[in-house]
């Protein structure tokens, strides 16, 4: 888990201490609360008692008190939350209490004897009478000149005290079962949320590890695709080198010869051309391809292309087509990328374009100004599932029926969507097995007309239709 999750657990547990402290706390300090109050009660009520002592002597010794002493002590025991009382002499002898039944009884408490009589003062909290009232009895000796004369013994109700320490004990009970319970749900918070970014985190790493299986795939079948395609034109350069060499067919020039030079020279173009693929890749990738811009003229540029892959057209019997409007505006880009981004789609659309399909080559401008360039065949086909794996390196499909499955290196897609986009455009394929592909090149409008700097009414401008459009209507 994360530095902050364990920070609020941690203080999330502090909480839950503290709160079953002050619990734990309010339970213990409220029976001593109690005992003092219990005590301070009685000891005013004694301190009566106290300035009475020309009364509490005779009293002592069995004489009756007046009526007006009565009163005094009933109103004091009254003003003093009493419920009763009892006047013990130094004998534990009861010689005046606010129940006649209790006068002339002896104390049956050892500690009366033990402690009282010692001078020590006793507190009890517990007694309940039959109205469940809490009751605190407290036993303060009467003491003169260090002499132990007697005690009294003071009945307070301490249930209205004891009943707010409840309260208490019980609010606070009840945080702690919130803090625990809220403690409990961010626990399962952020357990299940650090579950979550767990999952979150092996499924990136499920993930990358089918990329990187899948580019591993993808590479092994590149290499053994471009083993075949290297070895090919190798062998033919070597064989057909070695006729030459040794004059297999005679010292004099036989016809023979000058075919066989063709095919040598052939197989090396084709062996070029693998070659600059992969490096143009590898450019691409690293960041250092380098684009050799200028204004291409569209109609002659692309007929060129037309024009040199019409051989191989006519070798299938395909009729290839181009069809561009002879206004359209000058292509500010690089020629070679351009001429390879088109040998690229026309020759993939020859090779799996059956005999007697149609190849057409499209240029004009689409609907945000830009210049899309599509070629499209009636060739076999790509399934929607596989297009994805069509555009990226070494991504060859297997088309069902097609001869030419295994030809090439799986890079012109590839090569054709980098080289589109680092002129700042893109790359839509769409094909449907059994009719056809079309694969649109898309560049954007601010690649349309001359970068050249003209003159318009005196003033440095570009030769862009928008440029131009302006100069004309402030003309």
């Amino acid at each position: 888990m994360q530095s902050s999750t364990r920070l609020f657990l941690s203080l999330a547990f502090l909480g839950v201490l503290a709160t079953a402290l002050v619990v734990v706390g309010l339970l213990v300090t409220g029976r001593a609360y109690v005992e003092n109050e219990s005590l301070a009660a009685a000891e005013r009520w004694a301190n009566v008692v106290r300035t009475r002592m020309t009364w509490f002597k005779p009293l002592l010794r069995g004489a009756a008190l007046s009526a007006e002493d009565r009163h005094h002590l009933q109103f004091a025991a009254e003003t003093s939350n009493v419920t009763r009382f009892n006047i013990y002499d130094a004998k534990g002898k009861v010689v005046y209490g606010s129940r006649k039944k209790d006068i002339g009884k002896l104390s049956d408490e050892s500690y009366f004897y033990d402690r009282v009589a010692l001078g020590h003062k006793i507190v009890k909290v517990g007694e309940l009478f039959k109205d469940d009232r809490l009751i605190g009895e407290t036993y303060i000796p009467i003491m003169e000149n260090g002499k132990f004369l007697g005690a009294v013994e003071v009945f307070i109700d301490v249930t209205a005290a004891m009943a707010r320490f409840q309260r208490l004990s019980n609010i606070a009970a009840l945080v702690l079962v919130l803090v625990l319970v809220m403690t409990g749900a961010a626990q399962f918070f952020f357990i299940w949320r650090h579950l979550q970014r767990r999952r979150a985190v092996e499924r990136q790493q499920d993930l990358a590890r089918t990329k990187a299986e899948q580019a591993n795939q993808a590479k092994s079948s590149f290499l053994a695709h471009m083993s075949h395609e290297l070895r090919t034109p190798l062998n033919a350069i070597m064989g057909f080198s070695e006729v030459l060499k040794e004059a297999m067919f005679g010292p004099n020039i036989d016809d023979r010869y000058k075919q066989y030079a063709g095919f040598i020279h052939r197989s090396g173009t084709h062996l070029l051309s693998l070659i600059n693929d992969l490096l143009d890749l590898s450019k691409i990738e690293a960041g250092h391809y380098e684009l050799h811009e200028e204004d291409i003229d569209l109609p002659k540029a692309l007929g060129n292309c037309i024009e040199l892959m019409r051989v191989q057209a006519n070798q299938k019997g395909l009729d290839l087509r181009l069809v561009v409007p002879a206004d359209i505006p000058v292509l500010h880009a690089d020629l070679r990328s351009l001429d390879q981004i088109l040998f690229n789609l026309i020759s993939n659309s020859v090779k799996f374009t059956p005999q007697g399909g149609n190849i057409t080559v499209n240029a004009g401008l689409n609907a945000e100004r830009g210049l899309t360039i599509s070629v499209v065949d009636t060739g076999i086909g790509i399934a929607k599932d596989a297009i994805a794996k069509a555009m990226e390196p070494f991504g060859q499909v297997a088309e069902h029926g097609s001869q030419a499955k295994n030809e090439g290196t799986g890079l012109g897609l590839a090569l054709t969507r980098y080289l589109a986009e680092l002129h700042g455009g893109s790359v839509r394929l769409e094909s449907e097995v059994g009719r056809g592909t079309t694969v649109y090149v898309c560049f954007p409008s601010e690649r349309l007309g001359s970068k050249k700097i003209i003159q318009v009414q005196g003033k440095a401008a570009d030769s862009s239709p928008a440029a131009l459009a302006a100069a004309s209507e402030s003309a």
